[in-house]
Order: C-alpha cells, then sequence, then structure tokens
C-alpha cells in the first residue's frame, strides 16, 4: 500500500520535529548516503514517521512513492506484493523522467521475461539500475519491510537496494 491509501496516520502538529527535520535534511543533500534506515522497537511511530515523511516530501515538490508493509495485512506481508508496486513506481518515475523511461524501455527489450525473475532481481532491473539514469531525485520510502512473511526475500531485497 502507498502513503496516499491512508493505512497510517501522519504525526500530530509539533510532534516528532526532530527526527523529520533530519530526513528532510538527508532527502534534500545530494551528498548524503542513497538509503536512510530508520529503525527502533515496535511501536514506537516509525509508520507514522514514515507517513508524514512522505506527506512532507511531495508538500516541497520531491518526486515520492511507498510501500507500507504489515503483518496484519495478508496482501501487505507478502514480499511478492512488492512487484506490482514496483512497477507502479517505474510507471510514475517513467511518466516524469524521459531518460528513466528510454533507459527501463532499453532494459526491458534486453530482458524481455523479467516477470519471471525474483523479486530483488525485478526491482534492480527495473528500479535500482534505471534509477541511475534519472533526471530528477526520487525518494522511495517502504516501510515495515521487517514486517514480511520471507526473512530470506527481505534479507536479499535489503541486498538488492
Amino acid at each position: 500500500a502507498s502513503y496516499k491509501s491512508g493505512h497510517h496516520s501522519t504525526c500530530l502538529s509539533g510532534t516528532r520535529v526532530a527526527i523529520l527535520n533530519s530526513l528532510m535534511e538527508w532527502a534534500s543533500n545530494d551528498k548524503s548516503p542513497k538509503i536512510y534506515w530508520l529503525y527502533g522497537i515496535a511501536g514506537t511511530g516509525k509508520s507514522t514517521i514514515a507517513q508524514s515523511f512522505c506527506v512532507q516530501l511531495q508538500e516541497k515538490g520531491f518526486s515520492v512513492a511507498s510501500f507500507c508493509c504489515s503483518r496484519n495485512a495478508v496482501e501487505r506481508s507478502d514480499i511478492r506484493k512488492l512487484v506490482p508496486t514496483t512497477y507502479s513506481i517505474v510507471d510514475s518515475i517513467a511518466r516524469a523522467d524521459n531518460m528513466f523511461c528510454q533507459s527501463t524501455l532499453h532494459a526491458l527489450e534486453k530482458e524481455p521475461s523479467v516477470a519471471k525473475y525474483s523479486v530483488s532481481e525485478q526491482i534492480k532491473l527495473l528500479l535500482v539500475n534505471q534509477t541511475i539514469s534519472c533526471q530528477n531525485k526520487w525518494i522511495i520510502v517502504i516501510d515495515g519491510l521487517d514486517e514480511c512473511s520471507d526473512p530470506q526475500a527481505i534479507s536479499k531485497l535489503i541486498e538488492t537496494l
């Protein structure tokens, strides 16, 4: 599910300001590491922070895509469900970025059977490898990855990213 689906609420006004500022600084700085890993024990508000961050990114004009995992919803606990989301993210980026679109089309011509690949290989081929050619910076938020039911697939996805 995307952050736009409304599965999580946002932070109350005036709360979590320091972490949200830190996330925005990270997103705004081209020299920042490519991945920001927000972690903590269950129930500490990470999903609410992720939701708020996505909303703030969109409000500030960033290109943002997201997927929210949840062990409480079958459709969001299966890491294979990231594949349709990946295609949606790829479609969103391709519509906004011609260089990415051309690069992705070229990749699909070279690998027409990509749909048969593992989740991590599809994400690597269609998203990770192609974002190098993006004209614009994209922020992709994956929330609750630890709530997916296949630890090996999670591990492979993390390695891919």
